[in-house]
């Protein structure tokens, strides 16, 4: 998302779904970059290890991580890092298939619930951005509807 090449917020997000009757779950982090030189202006190696890591921490439980065929999502670096981790199992999604990736359900509703603002700065853009996504958080049955929306089902080991 851009505001006027000024700067950018990037997301990382994962919807968390357990079998058994728990509520599904919605995490995620923001990066804003203000479109300053010498400055990241996405998500870094650390900081994508860092989330995942958080998020298994607070969820308690092993996680499945299904990822797209984002570039950054496929690094070496990235791959190595994830097969250290015990508590981490990874599965790749086919290429060109975004209707398979929950998150990806959570984002395009997320576009559209903030398509009609005008936003004076790239801080309003985040905290607009923040704000949404608090909200899916309060809601299990969206994020309960993303992983329907996929058509894909989940089932215990």
């Amino acid at each position: 998302m851009h505001v006027r090449r000024r700067g950018r917020v990037n997301a990382l997000g994962a919807a968390c779904y357990r079998p058994g009757g728990h509520r599904p779950r919605f995490a995620f982090r923001l990066h804003t970059w203000h479109g300053r030189k010498k400055k990241d202006k996405s998500f870094t190696l650390p900081e994508y290890c860092s989330f995942l890591t958080a998020l298994h921490h607070q969820l308690h439980a092993p996680i499945v991580l299904v990822r797209d065929n984002v570039s950054t999502h496929k690094s070496a670096e990235l791959t190595a890092w994830a097969a250290r981790q015990k508590w981490l199992r990874v599965f790749c999604l086919p290429r060109y298939a975004p209707e398979l990736n929950a998150v990806e359900w959570v984002w395009s509703w997320l576009k559209r619930s903030i398509v009609n603002f005008l936003l004076a700065d790239i801080d309003d853009l985040e905290a607009l951005v923040r704000s949404r996504l608090k909200q899916i958080q309060y809601r299990p049955d969206a994020i309960a509807g993303c992983l329907t929306d996929t058509g894909l089902i989940m089932k215990p080991p």
